[in-house]
């Protein structure tokens, strides 16, 4: 099979299974209500947590925490030595998570795939990311700044370590769709923004 058949395959793969949404099942299940009529409108952690309390924060996390996982598990498991496929899968688990097409297209941020997907690929990109977000919040009290300026160590540590540039482009890429789909938007309306939806 050519190998562009194959990446459009995974794609659609990891975009279906970027559409199970954990705030909007937890919400559903437990109260009965959907999540994108509550508040902020996001199906987002952030959003589940103003519904269900911590519990529903931290079961959306996980939920799409290890859709998120069990993809690229799945793709390493067929494909251990093809990073695009890796990077495709994890751009279209992105877009089925913040653009469901079973939930008309109203998802969340992608803010936890992303972490998720940096978790498994750069994990020492995370200690930086919570000690920049620390400190920016420290000193400025700004979760919308500490947020951004922690995920924007992301790509950085990427650039600099020895892995493909493939993967630097794909941090940034999915840092700058965050902002241009969600924070920059949110910010014109003078909303609130939470990072993690």
């Amino acid at each position: 099979m050519p190998k562009e058949i194959q990446l459009s395959l995974i794609l659609l793969l990891g975009y279906l299974v970027g559409t199970i949404n954990g705030g909007y099942l937890l919400v559903k299940f437990r109260k009965k209500q959907d999540i994108r009529e509550q508040f902020s409108g996001n199906a987002g952690a952030r959003n589940v947590y103003r519904v269900m309390g911590k519990y529903g924060f931290i079961g959306t996390i996980l939920i799409d925490g290890l859709k998120t996982i069990g993809i690229y598990l799945v793709i390493n498991y067929y494909f251990p030595d093809w990073t695009m496929a890796k990077i495709i899968v994890f751009i279209g688990v992105f877009l089925g998570h913040c653009f469901p097409v079973f939930l008309g297209f109203r998802g969340g941020m992608g803010v936890v795939v992303y972490l998720a997907s940096t978790l498994l690929i750069l994990p020492f990109a995370i200690v930086i990311l919570v000690a920049v977000t620390l400190l920016v919040y420290a000193i400025f009290r700004n979760k919308t700044l500490a947020g951004l300026l922690g995920m924007a160590c992301i790509p950085v540590t990427s650039f600099y370590s020895p892995l493909s540039i493939s993967w630097t482009y794909y941090f940034a890429g999915i840092l700058l769709a965050i902002l241009a789909f969600y924070v920059i938007p949110r910010n014109k309306k003078k909303e609130g923004t939470d990072l993690v939806e």
